[in-house]
């Protein structure tokens, strides 16, 4: 009898629908983390991919990610009219989906990396004739890839590694050169972020070897270098031009701003760049003869450069743009403001990439100095607040706390009256529901400048038959902080897609969209919600 009981439960569990025995996939990387304007790569995705295939949502048109028979393999094309930069895609199933990852396109031609070559000796050669990107993986602990490249004389080499900072590959990179004779002769760690690069002009010609490693971006008890699956990198070798940055490092609304390559052999026939819109309030500069590409910040008030205004202030609010282009300088420039009222300035720099270690110096017309401000708490990038002279003028100067400069030197200021604001914040991308039980999503609110308003927080893009009634965040109070919203289902289909958790306040006529981390660090509005059929 026992024996019949256990045959009676195999049958049953065989005879289970096929979405019972899945499972929402998950990804922690994507092999190769890129590839090239009009071309077709061969891409794995490493995690949890079962039952295959899997669908897929790509923020970009024109991308297209194909399964095929083999799992966690894709095909992804990339059409001839792609704009360089970050794709985020995500992949999902019935019972749920995996968080957002990221996908690099890019416009040098695309090796992959070649083992054995851990040893110099075993380096792998690279015979692109001005550039190319090495799409490797450091696969094990104590791992190094080595790469083997021809300079002339006075031959300048870029050497650029994406691992973290775009990819969110869990590892903190370094880079190393070796001359000839088998010499250290330059070396790279942060950048200022994680991703190190470095300009190396070779003295001599020659075969120089180029080392890439690793120890983990969350630091451990181990001392050596490490590697995983997952430490997926792009390495871009070129000595012609790449692009690391741009000038301004905003833009306004219309994308009209004037921009500029910064980084590193740089032409005039590529220092002007193209701005075409990115995801969620940003846009992308690149050029088709560069490497590289640039996300920048789309401005919501008016966009000025700290040059135009030494002499002629800049009226507020403003997003002013600069540069310290040589050692030991220093901007000066004027705001105007209303008599009387506080004025926030708060300086980008590192946030961005931008090697500058910022000191904010604000004086009067006398000279008097009102404040100053070096690193803000734990972040290198100063902030403070000042309040208008009686004659409405902030004498505002910006330079490195070392006293560096240079055309990387790049900063931006945010200047305006502290605003009563807030923003919405929650633990992931992607939720599931069950029809069985309702879905609790946890929302924080972080208020700002003094706010004090109730907010009403929302769904939008619900499928029918989903509810979520809307709750208030009060002024003050537990749920001034933090609110839950509930959703249930009377649906017995599936369901998957983009919704969005928006906070309005009465009379207001914006709202604000709740965001989640995404690896790398950046944020989005791209949320997820998966609807699990009624069993």
């Amino acid at each position: 009898m026992r024996h019949l009981r256990r045959v009676n439960l195999i049958v049953a569990l065989l005879l289970l629908p096929s979405w019972a025995q899945a499972d929402p996939p998950k990804v922690s990387s994507f092999f190769p983390g890129g590839g090239r304007i009009g071309e077709s790569v061969r891409v794995e995705a490493k995690g949890t991919l079962k039952p295959w295939p899997v669908q897929i949502e790509v923020d970009r048109p024109g991308i297209c990610f194909t399964a095929e028979e083999e799992a966690g393999v894709f095909t992804v094309s990339i059409p001839d009219d792609a704009v360089p930069g970050i794709t985020w895609v995500r992949l999902f199933n019935d019972e749920g989906a995996a968080t957002l990852r990221p996908f690099q396109i890019g416009t040098l031609p695309e090796v992959l990396e070649v083992e054995p070559n851990t040893a110099d000796r075993e380096a792998q050669p690279i015979d692109q004739p001005t550039g190319v990107v090495v799409n490797g993986r450091l696969e094990k602990s104590g791992d190094v890839d080595s790469f083997a490249v021809e300079l002339e004389s006075g031959e300048t080499l870029v050497v650029a590694l994406e691992a973290n900072n775009r990819l969110g590959s869990p590892m903190d990179g370094k880079l190393q050169i070796v001359s000839p004779e088998g010499f250290v002769v330059d070396h790279a760690d942060d950048a200022p972020l994680l991703d190190p690069s470095l300009a190396f002009t070779a003295p001599t010609s020659g075969t120089y070897i180029v080392r890439a490693f690793a120890f983990p971006a969350q630091p451990d008890s181990s001392i050596r270098f490490s590697g995983s699956d997952d430490y997926v990198y792009r390495l871009t070798l070129t000595t012609g031009g790449y692009l690391d940055l741009a000038h301004p490092s905003v833009v306004g609304q219309e994308l009209e701003t004037d921009v500029a390559a910064v980084g590193w052999n740089v032409s005039d026939e590529t220092e002007g760049l193209q701005v075409a819109p990115g995801p969620e309030r940003t846009a992308v500069a690149w050029h088709p003869d560069l490497a590289g590409s640039v996300e920048m910040t789309v401005a919501a008030f008016p966009v000025v450069l700290a040059a135009t205004i030494t002499e002629q202030p800049a009226p507020l609010p403003a997003l002013i743009c600069g540069q310290l282009g040589e050692d030991g300088e220093a901007n000066r420039m004027l705001l105007k403001g209303e008599p009387g009222t506080s004025i926030r300035l708060r300086v980008e720099a590192r946030a961005f990439g931008s090697p500058l270690d910022a000191v904010l110096t604000v004086e009067d017309s006398s000279g008097t100095q009102l404040a100053e401000m070096d690193d803000l708490r734990r972040e290198l990038d100063p902030e403070l607040t000042v309040k208008v002279p009686d004659d409405g003028m902030l004498h505002v100067q910006v330079r490195d706390l070392h006293r560096r400069g240079g055309s990387r030197y790049l900063y931006r200021i945010e200047a305006r009256e502290p605003a009563p604001e807030f923003a919405m914040t929650v633990a992931a991308d992607a939720f599931v529901l069950d029809p069985e039980k309702p879905l609790s999503i946890e929302v924080t609110i972080d208020r700002q400048g003094g706010f004090k308003e109730a907010v009403t927080i929302s769904l939008e893009g619900l499928p029918e038959g989903v509810t979520a009634e809307p709750v208030v965040s009060e002024a003050e109070g537990d749920s001034s902080k933090k609110v839950t919203l509930q959703l249930s289902s009377t649906t017995a289909s599936a369901w998957s897609g983009p919704i969005r958790i928006l906070g309005t306040v009465e009379g207001a006529d914006d709202c604000v969209s709740a965001t989640a981390e995404r690896v790398g660090g950046s944020r989005t509005e791209a949320l997820w919600l998966t609807v699990r059929p009624a069993s």
